[in-house]
């Protein structure tokens, strides 16, 4: 991983690199985007099975998909596109905010306030021919409320995703 991390395209682009669109189109590395991760890893003889558990659980984790369904390209990319800085850790540390994805949620939510809904799980997402309807129960009142909208993001791992959306669920589009 640290000679894919320093590696560098033709163009002169780092191979992996965060934001993605900063990486390299070099043929020598986009080439991964046709293989799994799993044939990523036998090909370089790593077959310990913890490293392939670990792998397994990073790409389920940031990918929702398994070593076997996630592009060699993108596991790569998981491993070697990371270069944080900080006084005492590693370069290839993960490097979060004191509140984890607490910031995110804080700043993505900033100007939401009226139109969010806490303390409630979603049931059910269907597709309409306006858009969607959203099934949400208040987990206090046990009420569920249904929501019409046009459009609806809803970011679950797709084991969870397919018991929720009533048409099945395409990876990185919905139903």
């Amino acid at each position: 991983m640290e000679s894919l991390r320093q590696a560098r395209g033709q163009d002169g682009k780092l191979a992996f690199a965060i934001p993605v669109d900063d990486s390299s189109s070099d043929e020598a590395f986009v080439r991964f985007d046709r293989q799994s991760m799993a044939e990523f890893l036998s090909s370089n003889g790593l077959t310990s099975k913890p490293l392939r558990w670990h792998v397994d659980y990073c790409c389920r984790d940031d990918f929702g998909s398994s070593v076997e369904t996630t592009s060699a390209w993108a596991g790569i990319h998981y491993f070697a596109g990371r270069r944080g800085v900080a006084a005492n850790a590693k370069s290839d540390a993960v490097v979060t905010w004191p509140s984890g994805n607490g910031f995110l949620v804080e700043r993505l939510s900033s100007g939401l306030a009226p139109h969010l809904r806490t303390s409630a799980y979603v049931r059910g997402i269907e597709a309409t021919s306006k858009g969607v309807t959203v099934d949400a129960m208040n987990v206090a009142s046990g009420i569920t409320t249904r929501i019409s909208a046009r459009w609806c993001v809803f970011a679950a791992p797709t084991f969870v995703a397919q018991k929720v959306f009533t048409a099945p669920v395409l990876a990185g589009g919905g139903p």
